[in-house]
């Protein structure tokens, strides 16, 4: 892609529009740190990634992971998840381990301009609320950063994409009902205090 003709920041959001003829044009944003950190656990306690985006502004984009920070990710990434608008204007959520490993699943409502990835050592998992959800059967690794990118991406080659992306939030998810000194087992080795915890 070409950032600085085809993105701009604009009403709340960063809006990327690729032309047609622009090849993949994979336009958007890369984090310049890793966006995430895996610490121990991840099974029990997974992370997650909710990206908002405009539906009226949005024909189509990926979010990618990758431990390799680099500016098109798909020849090495731990995740591909993209949300295609087709001609026809259906949706259709696909879910990529490898670039040859890889799921789909038409969305069967209006997409509310919300997707939803969670991370975990025993699966991936890419879905859209009231919508369909797609696992894959190997995650994560402990111990490892990922970095994360989120860019415009045509329906095939050479085809119009925009993307209007209104925010990205990072999270962890805890178990339900998990008593409060246990949730020290889920700090980060640098966050956790003894003193604190003996208190």
């Amino acid at each position: 892609g070409d950032f600085a003709r085809f993105a701009r920041y604009a009403s709340g959001a960063l809006a990327a529009d690729v032309p047609a003829g622009s090849g993949w044009g994979k336009t958007g944003v890369l984090s310049t740190q890793p966006a995430l950190h895996v610490e121990r656990r991840s099974d029990v306690a997974p992370y997650r990634f909710i990206v908002k985006a405009d539906p009226e502004r949005t024909t189509g984009f990926v979010v990618a992971l990758s431990a390799k920070r680099t500016a098109d990710m798909w020849s090495e990434h731990l995740a591909w998840i993209s949300l295609i608008r087709s001609e026809s204007g259906t949706y259709e959520l696909f879910l990529h381990q490898t670039p040859y490993f890889s799921w789909a699943r038409p969305l069967t409502q209006r997409w509310k301009g919300q997707l939803t990835v969670t991370l975990a050592s025993d699966g991936l998992r890419a879905s859209v609320p009231g919508g369909p959800s797609i696992r894959t059967p190997s995650g994560t690794r402990d111990n490892t950063d990922y970095y994360l990118q989120v860019i415009a991406h045509p329906p095939r080659s050479s085809a119009p994409a925009t993307l209007a992306l209104r925010s990205v939030l990072r999270e962890r998810v805890l178990p339900v009902g998990l008593p409060g000194w246990q949730r020290w087992c889920f700090l980060a080795p640098d966050a956790f205090k003894p003193d604190a915890f003996l208190r």
